[in-house]
């Protein structure tokens, strides 16, 4: 578990890695940010299934499976 200095740094930076996706279209990473977030509490399933619905293809893909994984 992260401290909670370490937890806020981590949620700030995958925050700012969600915003720039989101800017250049980049969903992919803007899907890894969110799991990031998901993963130290900071972002809800319900959030993380909103990005994940974007998607209409690649779904073998690493980052969707563990988006799946994570949303259950």
């Amino acid at each position: 578990m992260l401290r909670i200095g370490k937890k806020a740094q981590a949620e700030a930076s995958y925050r700012r890695a969600m915003e720039a996706a989101i800017q250049t279209g980049a969903r992919m990473l803007e899907l890894r940010a969110a799991e990031g977030l998901c993963r130290i509490g900071a972002l809800s399933v319900p959030e993380l299934k909103k990005i994940d619905k974007k998607f209409s293809e690649g779904f073998d893909t690493e980052d969707l499976r563990e988006a799946f994984s994570l949303i259950g």
